[in-house]
């Protein structure tokens, strides 16, 4: 059994989710992308991710709704939030989400994801 890592990238920017994933797997975890909200929420019941990162500048799915959803149906999941660069992001961190900054690149995402992998 594969006992790598794994992240879930729910994107709306495909180059961060290529830099994302391209740094993540180069240390060992497996990934998997997904372009929606419902697609991202299917594919946790299926992968068992590790956690997952959603993209604050979804173009159709809100945020909030999705880190909510993922919150209720799968208790103990960690989820971080790329917050977009600029300060009208509709943060959901009720739903419980980690916060970073898209800026701050992958190796912010990977500073709150240390200690999370099994």
């Amino acid at each position: 059994m594969d006992r790598r890592p794994r992240l879930l990238i729910l994107y709306a920017d495909s180059v961060y989710a290529v830099r994302c994933s391209r740094y993540f797997r180069r240390r060992g975890w497996d990934v998997h992308l997904a372009a929606s909200g419902n697609e991202a929420c299917q594919l946790v019941g299926s992968l068992a991710p590790t956690a997952v990162v959603i993209d604050g500048e979804l173009p159709r799915d809100h945020a909030r709704d999705t880190c909510t959803r993922l919150g209720r149906d799968h208790p103990g999941l960690t989820v971080v939030l790329a917050t977009p660069d600029h300060d009208d992001v509709d943060r959901p961190a009720s739903a419980g989400a980690v916060l970073v900054p898209r800026r701050h690149g992958a190796e912010a995402l990977a500073e709150h994801l240390v200690g999370v992998s099994p």
